[in-house]
């Protein structure tokens, strides 16, 4: 897994919660172990409605379609982020928009690029008395060779042109996008509401006072000659 990543892309790097900050969304882990920071095509926890009507922990890869599901020679689409205007007939998400397949994305803080400086420099934001919250998702799973279901997710994005803090962010002249960010109160809502549509009503932005943010460089890249035996390990996918 590289290292390395694109800086300008909107809302497609975060920091998922550990194992006990599962905890706040009344959810048992799941058994297996993932990385707190997260980017495209890495696995992280999201929580779902059961078949029980309670939620439920899976682990899911980040990207509503995985870049290992497209045919060779496919043009390989982005797809972290939804538009919250186009969920119901954007290809890759209508079908489980309309099952009603919606989920708490955890995390601690996520990451978007601020340009203000001439350059762009990852800047973090997270919320005032809320050390894990959760972002407006929407998954679906694959069938495997082996008969085995992975699961995918990606997370809604609403615009941000008149928002007073995530309009600094991405490039200039770029229309403004910010993630949904839901209350704790309104997770059950989201998730059983029966109506797709209806759900439309949580695709808002907080407002920015309840919001803080710092600047978050990324980190250096590791030189190309540090043997690959001395970088860290990124666990297989599946």
């Amino acid at each position: 897994m590289q290292l390395s990543k694109p800086l300008n892309a909107m809302c497609v790097n975060y920091t998922t919660v550990k194992r006990h900050g599962l905890e706040r969304f009344n959810v048992e882990p799941p058994q297996k172990d993932w990385v707190e920071e997260i980017f495209q095509d890495y696995v992280a926890p999201i929580v779902v409605l059961g078949e029980d009507i309670q939620r439920k922990a899976l682990l899911a890869s980040f990207g509503m379609k995985p870049k290992r599901k497209y045919l060779q020679g496919e043009f390989k689409k982005t797809t972290m982020n939804t538009r919250a205007e186009r969920v119901g007939v954007a290809a890759e998400y209508k079908g489980a928009w309309r099952e009603g397949r919606r989920c708490l994305v955890p995390m601690v803080r996520y990451f978007e690029p601020s340009h203000e400086s001439g350059a762009a420099v990852r800047w973090q934001i997270a919320f005032q008395g809320e050390p894990e919250f959760a972002a407006a998702g929407i998954w679906r799973s694959w069938e495997e060779a082996d008969g085995t279901l992975t699961h995918s997710f990606a997370m809604f994005t609403v615009n941000a042109d008149a928002h007073p803090l995530l309009n600094r962010f991405h490039r200039p002249g770029e229309e403004k996008r910010g993630l949904v960010i839901l209350r704790p109160d309104d997770y059950d809502d989201w998730l059983r509401v029966a109506d797709p549509e209806q759900a439309r009503f949580w695709l808002a932005l907080r407002p920015a006072d309840e919001m803080t943010t710092a600047p978050a460089p990324m980190p250096p890249r590791v030189p190309k000659k540090v043997p690959p035996a001395a970088l860290p390990q990124q666990e297989s996918l599946f």
